[in-house]
């Protein structure tokens, strides 16, 4: 009952007059109702703040520099066993571990109906919750795929979820590695290639995301340039496959180095910033299609929304809102 009330609470709000950049005019949706639309998929672009297994980003603990300084005013620190509830040291505060974060986004995905969902920050130890998490939001399965990164290639990762009742996995296309970081953290993307239920139109997915230190900016481009050679490769392994969509946090604007790489994909003509989330002011996170190895031939994604033809979230415990649009598949 109250994922039902939290929909209609997400979709009533987006009939209201708010001032443009609310939350209320962000999670907009013209209906997409019972099942997929011919020759388009829902995607999504998440970073969820490590896994969404935290509480709000914002609601902090005390200060720290290792877990077990958390289990202090009668709170539990975590270990690999811990149930819900415990804290953890993530970016020097004790933050609550109780997967807030990762079900209100699912909460939110049920309501717009996501079809394909990029996530970055996923551990691969919580990637199955949040699989869970996904199934017991919208009612229907889910599948995935994901690749650890991190320091030395672990530590964290990325991936893909889709809605099996929609879309079924072709290939999976796996990792590819576009950089390391002067501390050995290894930058991965992981792809597969999908399909509509019932159709043949395949289309790639590619979903990771590029160096967040405020010097990475070489680093970033050279990361978005190997990215876009691994698409291309995977794309023409795929006879028939002309639709690839990225789902990126870049960490960086557009106009960047890094954004130029795919500045001949379409980006939905969407600019509202996702980052910090709470009170955004940069926008960071990206959806980009593309028909051909030359970029997209015309508009990828297909509905007029409140950011150009791409929707953003609202605050919904992670440092970044999610975006979303409906991506032509052709």
């Amino acid at each position: 009952m109250l994922r039902v009330l939290l929909a209609a609470m997400v979709l009533v709000g987006c009939a209201s007059d708010e001032p443009e950049g609310s939350d209320a005019d962000d999670l907009d949706d013209p209906g997409k109702q019972d099942g997929a639309v011919a020759g388009q998929v829902r995607v999504v672009q998440m970073n969820p703040y490590y896994a969404g297994r935290l509480a709000p980003y914002t609601e902090t603990a005390n200060s720290c520099a290792r877990t077990s300084e958390c289990a202090v005013s009668g709170r539990m620190a975590c270990t690999a066993s811990s149930p819900d509830g415990c804290f953890e040291c993530i970016d020097q505060r004790c933050r609550a571990r109780n997967f807030d974060t990762a079900e209100h986004a699912a909460d939110l995905f049920s309501a717009i109906q996501a079809d394909v969902i990029g996530i970055q920050e996923l551990a691969p130890e919580f990637a199955g919750r949040l699989d869970t998490i996904l199934e017991q939001a919208t009612g229907v399965a889910w599948e995935f795929r994901a690749s650890e990164q991190g320091v030395g290639g672990k530590g964290s990762g990325v991936g893909a979820y889709w809605r099996t009742d929609r879309i079924e996995l072709a290939a999976d296309l796996g990792p590819v590695d576009v950089g390391t970081l002067p501390s050995g953290y290894i930058v991965r993307f992981h792809g597969v290639m999908l399909r509509p239920v019932g159709t043949q139109q395949l289309f790639g997915f590619y979903s990771g995301k590029l160096d967040w230190n405020s010097d990475g900016n070489a680093r970033r481009e050279a990361q978005a340039q190997a990215l876009r050679a691994f698409i291309d490769r995977t794309m023409a392994g795929h006879a028939g496959a002309k639709a690839r969509i990225v789902a990126s946090d870049f960490n960086d604007i557009v106009g960047s180095d890094a954004y130029d790489v795919f500045a001949d994909y379409d980006d939905g003509d969407a600019r509202k910033p996702t980052s910090p989330a709470a009170t955004p002011s940069r926008r960071i996170d990206y959806l980009f299609w593309a028909d051909g190895t030359g970029g997209a031939s015309s508009n990828g994604f297909t509905t007029a929304r409140s950011d150009g033809r791409l929707g953003r979230s609202e605050y919904y415990g992670s440092d970044h809102r999610f975006i979303y649009g409906d991506a032509r598949i052709p």
